[in-house]
C-alpha cells in the first residue's frame, strides 16, 4: 500500500477495550496505546520521561476478535498499523480531525512478559467437547491430531474456553 503511512507503536493499552457487535465476535474494537519515551538525564544519571505519545486504535473483523479476547488495561503491546485521519463538525460549528491508527497487526511486547497463542478453532470449541460452537469439525490446520480429537496440549485456555483450570493468558514478569 504505497498510497497510506504505516506506523509501528511500542506502548501500553490504558483501558479496557471497547467491543463494538457480539462480545465473542466483535466487528470492531477501539482501545488507546500511550508511549512513554525515557532518557537518562546526563547530569543526575536519573531516568527521565522524555514525552509521551498516545493515540486511539481501531481494528476491524478478525483482529478484533483477537484484540478483543486478549488485550486488557495495562498490557504492553506493539501495533503496526496505517494513520488515518477523519474530519468532522464540532459543537461550536468548526472543522476538526480525528487521527488514529487503523491496526493491521498487533502483539503483546515479549519484553515485558510472556503470552500463549491460541487459535480461533480451539477457542470456538464448546466447553467440554471436540465441537467449534457453529457445529462445523474442530480442524486446526497442521495441528496435532491428539489436539483435535480433544487431548489438549497441557496449556490452559483463556477463561470459559476450556475445561481445564486456568491461568491469565499473560503474565508480566
Amino acid at each position: 500500500m504505497l498510497d497510506t503511512s504505516t506506523v509501528t507503536i511500542a506502548g501500553n493499552v490504558v483501558a479496557d477495550p471497547r467491543i463494538s457487535g457480539q462480545p465473542d465476535n466483535p466487528d470492531r474494537v477501539n482501545f488507546r496505546v500511550v508511549a512513554n519515551r525515557r532518557r537518562r538525564d546526563p547530569e543526575s544519571g536519573a531516568w527521565v520521561d522524555a514525552g509521551e505519545f498516545g493515540v486511539n486504535v481501531v481494528c476491524w473483523r478478525a483482529l478484533a476478535r483477537g484484540a478483543g479476547r486478549s488485550l486488557r488495561r495495562g498490557d504492553p503491546v506493539l501495533v503496526i498499523g496505517r494513520i488515518a485521519e477523519r474530519e468532522y463538525q464540532g459543537e461550536d460549528g468548526n472543522r476538526r480531525w480525528f487521527t488514529e491508527v487503523t491496526a493491521d497487526f498487533i502483539g503483546h511486547d515479549l519484553s515485558k512478559g510472556t503470552a500463549q497463542f491460541y487459535r480461533f478453532s480451539r477457542l470456538d470449541r464448546v466447553a467440554g467437547t471436540d465441537q467449534p460452537s457453529d457445529g462445523a469439525p474442530a480442524t486446526d490446520a497442521g495441528a496435532d491430531p491428539a489436539e483435535q480429537a480433544g487431548a489438549g496440549d497441557g496449556m490452559p485456555a483463556p477463561d470459559g474456553f476450556d475445561d481445564e483450570p486456568t491461568d491469565s493468558a499473560f503474565s508480566l514478569a
